[in-house]
C-alpha cells in the first residue's frame, strides 16, 4: 500500500492544483505503466510490437497536447518556431479548445437583467446547388440513380457466366483453363439434411436426440493452395479441387452438451462438397472409450475396405507410407497414411490419404497435399517477411480509427456534434448486431467446447455480443455524428471543379485503373476466397445487411475524418496541396498491404502496389469532388462508394440467394440513408436540394 499511498497524495495535489483532467491523465499513465512494466523488463523480441503499441497509446495525451499547441502557435501572429511552439503561450488556451458541453452557473444578480432575444446563429451551407459556367453541382437524385443503375447491372451480370478463363504455360505451351468460382450450391439446412441421411445410411440408425447438428465451412490451408499454384499449375489445382483441396465444402458437426464427459467427447463430423455429395464421415471418440482392438493386418483391411466403398478408382494407386499404432487404455488405434500416386499433374509434393482406425471402427478420414520440408520452409519464410508490414498496417489502421473516435468525443464536448445522428446510428447498428447474433446462434454454439459447462460458455458469448453491439456501434456512430455536423457547418472551400474536370477526371481515373489491373497476377484472386459465413445463418440476408451497414458507416466516417485533417493541413485547400495525393497514396498502400500482401513473392508485391495505387487514386477523386457536396449530398453520393461492398458479393454469388441478399441489403441501406437525409440533415428555412 506504500506505493499507492504516495501516488494518491501526488494525484490529490495534481487535482487540487490543476483540476480533474490532469488527474485523470496521471491516473491513466500510472496504471498503464504499472500494468505494462513486465513487457519492458522481459527480454524477448516477440514483445517489440507490444512495446511500440503501448508507447504510442501511452504518449497519446501528450501528442494531442503538442498538436493542439502547434495549431495554436501557427494560428497566432508570431512566427512558428520551435521556441514559440514549446516554450511560449502555454497559458493562452484558444476558445475552440474549451469544453463547450459544460457551462458554469451564472451568478445571480440582484438587479433584474434586461431580457435579450437570443439571435439564431445561421448555419452557412456551401453553395453547391446552382450550376454555373465555371462549376458543376451534384444533386441528390444523381447518387441514388447512379447507385440503382449500377446495382441493376450487377444483378443482371451475376446471371451470366461466372467462370474465369486463365492463361498459363504448361510444358512450354500456353493453355487456357476455366476457373469455377467457389460457391455453396445448397443451404445450411439442406447440408444438415444430407448429413443426416449419410449418417443414417452408415450407422443404420439415427443418432440419440442429445446430438445437435452444427454446420460450418471447410477450407484447405492457404499455404497448401499456394504451394500447388506456385510449384505446379492451375491444371493441377483444378484436378485436386474437392478431393485434396477444399474451397467451399460443408462440415456438419454433431455434438452433445449433455451426459457424462466421455459421452460429450464423442462427436460425428460429416464432410460434404458444395453440392451435398458425401466426402467423409469422422467418428471422434474419447481415449477411454472401450472398443474391440484389431491387429495391423485387420486394421489395414478395414481401412482399405472403406477406400473400396467410397473411392474404388484410387484403391490400386495407393502407396503406403506409414503405419502408426496408438495404445489407449481400452483399445488400440491405427493410423495409416498412403500416397495417392494418381496423375494430378503435381510437379512437387504428394497427395496423401490418412485413415485412423479407432478400435474396429473408422475414426477419421482426411485428405491433404503434403508439402516437402524445403518448400514449407520457403513458404513460411515468405509469409514471415510480410508479417511486420501487415502488423504495422493493422496497428496504423486501428490507431487511425481510435483517433477518429477520440476526436469525435472531443468535438462532442465542444458542442460540434449531431447527437441525433449518433443515436440513430447507434440504435440501428446495435439492433442489427444483436439480430445477427441471434440468427448465428447455432453456428456460434457449434464452436463451443463440449468438455466445458454449456451455461458458462453461453454467458461468455452473450457478454461478447453485448460488448460488440455497444462499443463497435458507438464507435461508428460517434465518427458519423461528428462528420455530418462538420459537413453541415464547413465553409470557405477553395477546391473548385470545372465542368470539364467533372467528366474527364473520373474517365481518366477509370482508364488508369484498367491499365493497372492488366499487370496484376491471377493467383491472389484464387487465394482470396469469398465470404461464405452468411450462409450459416438462419437468415443469410441479415448478416449481409449488418456487414454492409457497418462498412458503410465506418468507411464514410473515416473518409470524412481524413477530409477534415487534409483541410486543416492544407488550410482548406489554400496551401500545401501536394500533401493530398501523398496522404491518399499512403492510405491506399496501407489498405492494400493488409489485404493483398500474403507472401513476399514478386506477384503479391506487384499486386499490392497496383491495388494501393488504385485505392489512392479513388481517395484523391473523393477529395477532388468533396468540395461540391453538402451534408445531404455527401450522404447520397457516399452510396456510390458503398457499391464496392455489395458488388463483390453479387459478383461472387458465393451461396444460395447471395445476389438477392446483397441487393436487398443495399436497398435497405438506401432507405436508411433516405431517412437520415429527410430527418436529420434538414436545415430550417433552407432547402437542400
Amino acid at each position: 500500500m506504500v506505493e499507492l499511498s504516495i501516488t494518491s497524495v501526488i494525484m490529490a495535489f495534481i487535482y487540487l492544483r490543476f483540476g480533474l483532467l490532469p488527474a485523470i491523465i496521471w491516473h491513466f499513465s500510472f496504471d498503464a505503466l504499472l500494468m505494462n512494466l513486465s513487457s519492458f523488463v522481459t527480454k524477448s523480441a516477440d514483445l517489440i510490437p507490444d512495446r511500440i503499441i503501448f508507447s504510442i497509446f501511452f504518449l497519446l495525451p501528450l501528442l494531442i497536447i503538442l498538436w493542439r499547441k502547434a495549431q495554436a502557435t501557427m494560428a497566432g501572429e508570431a512566427k512558428f518556431t520551435l521556441g514559440n511552439w514549446l516554450f511560449r503561450g502555454w497559458q493562452e488556451v484558444p476558445q475552440s479548445s474549451l469544453n463547450a458541453a459544460w457551462k458554469p452557473d451564472e451568478l445571480v444578480s440582484i438587479e433584474p437583467a434586461p431580457q435579450e432575444t437570443q439571435a439564431e446563429i445561421p448555419i452557412v451551407v456551401p453553395e453547391t446547388h446552382k450550376s454555373s459556367k465555371s462549376g458543376y453541382a451534384f444533386k441528390p437524385w444523381m447518387g441514388i440513380f447512379f447507385s440503382l443503375v449500377v446495382l441493376l447491372v450487377l444483378i443482371v451480370g451475376s446471371g451470366l457466366d461466372r467462370n474465369t478463363y486463365l492463361k498459363q504455360a504448361v510444358n512450354g505451351v500456353e493453355q487456357t483453363f476455366k476457373h469455377v468460382r467457389p460457391r455453396l450450391q445448397i443451404s445450411a439446412e439442406q447440408a444438415i439434411q444430407y448429413a443426416d441421411e449419410a449418417l443414417l445410411q452408415q450407422l443404420g440408425k439415427a443418432l440419440p436426440p442429445a446430438y445437435k447438428a452444427y454446420p460450418n465451412i471447410e477450407r484447405s490451408d492457404r499455404d497448401k493452395r499456394h504451394f500447388v499454384l506456385k510449384h505446379s499449375s492451375y491444371a493441377a489445382y483444378a484436378k485436386l479441387r474437392n478431393k485434396y483441396i477444399y474451397e467451399d465444402a460443408w462440415l456438419v458437426k454433431y455434438k452433445r452438451f449433455e451426459g457424462t464427459l466421455q459421452e460429450r467427447t464423442e462427436e460425428y463430423h460429416v464432410m460434404l462438397d458444395s453440392a451435398g455429395k458425401l466426402l467423409a464421415i469422422q467418428h471422434l471418440l474419447s481415449e477411454d472409450t472401450a472398443l474391440p482392438s484389431l491387429d495391423e493386418a485387420a486394421a489395414r483391411a478395414r481401412a482399405l475396405e472403406w477406400v473400396n466403398a467410397h473411392e474404388p478408382e484410387i484403391l490400386f494407386q495407393l502407396k503406403e507410407i506409414s503405419v502408426v499404432p496408438s495404445k489407449l487404455p481400452n483399445r488400440t488405434d491405427w493410423t495409416f497414411t498412403w500416397n495417392d500416386t494418381s496423375d494430378y499433374l503435381l510437379k512437387s509434393g504428394q497427395t496423401r490419404l490418412k485413415i485412423v482406425i479407432s478400435g474396429d471402427q473408422i475414426g477419421q478420414v482426411s485428405r491433404f497435399v503434403f508439402i516437402p520440408e524445403d518448400a514449407q520452409r520457403q513458404i513460411d519464410h515468405s509469409a514471415q517477411l510480410t508479417f511486420p508490414y501487415q502488423l504495422l498496417t493493422t496497428v496504423l489502421s486501428m490507431m487511425f480509427a481510435i483517433a477518429a473516435v477520440i476526436f469525435a468525443v472531443i468535438m462532442w464536448s465542444k458542442g460540434e456534434f449531431d447527437w441525433k445522428i449518433f443515436l440513430l446510428i447507434l440504435l440501428i447498428m446495435s439492433s442489427l448486431t444483436v439480430a445477427v447474433a441471434l440468427v448465428n446462434w447455432r453456428t456460434q454454439v457449434g464452436e463451443f467446447n463440449t468438455s466445458q459447462p454449456l451455461a458458462n460458455q453461453k454467458v461468455g458469448l452473450i457478454i461478447g455480443i453485448v460488448l460488440k453491439s455497444v462499443f463497435l456501434s458507438a464507435a461508428v456512430a460517434l465518427i458519423n455524428g461528428w462528420g455530418i455536423w462538420w459537413l453541415k457547418h464547413r465553409t470557405g472551400l477553395k477546391n473548385k471543379v470545372s465542368n470539364q474536370s467533372v467528366i474527364y477526371v473520373p474517365v481518366l481515373a477509370v482508364l488508369i485503373s484498367l491499365v493497372l489491373t492488366k499487370f496484376r497476377g491471377w493467383e491472389l484472386g484464387l487465394l482470396k476466397l469469398p465470404n461464405l459465413q452468411p450462409a450459416l445463418a438462419l437468415c443469410p440476408g441479415l448478416p449481409v445487411w449488418e456487414q454492409i451497414m457497418f462498412k458503410y458507416f465506418l468507411y464514410s466516417g473515416l473518409i470524412l475524418f481524413t477530409l477534415y485533417l487534409l483541410e486543416q493541413i492544407t488550410q482548406k485547400g489554400k496551401k500545401r496541396r501536394y500533401i493530398v495525393p501523398i496522404v491518399w497514396l499512403f492510405a491506399g498502400l496501407v489498405i492494400s498491404v493488409s489485404q493483398n500482401l500474403l507472401y513476399a513473392d514478386p506477384e503479391f508485391i506487384a499486386n499490392t502496389l497496383i491495388n494501393g495505387l488504385i485505392y489512392g487514386l479513388a481517395g484523391w477523386l473523393i477529395w477532388h469532388y468533396q468540395g461540391l457536396l453538402s451534408a445531404k449530398l455527401w450522404i447520397w453520393c457516399s452510396l456510390i462508394l458503398l457499391l464496392i461492398a455489395p458488388a463483390h458479393g453479387i459478383y461472387a454469388n458465393a451461396f444460395v440467394n447471395a445476389t438477392l441478399a446483397y441487393a436487398l441489403s443495399y436497398l435497405g441501406v438506401i432507405m436508411i440513408v433516405l431517412f437520415l437525409t429527410m430527418r436529420l440533415c434538414r436545415i430550417p428555412g433552407k432547402s437542400m436540394e
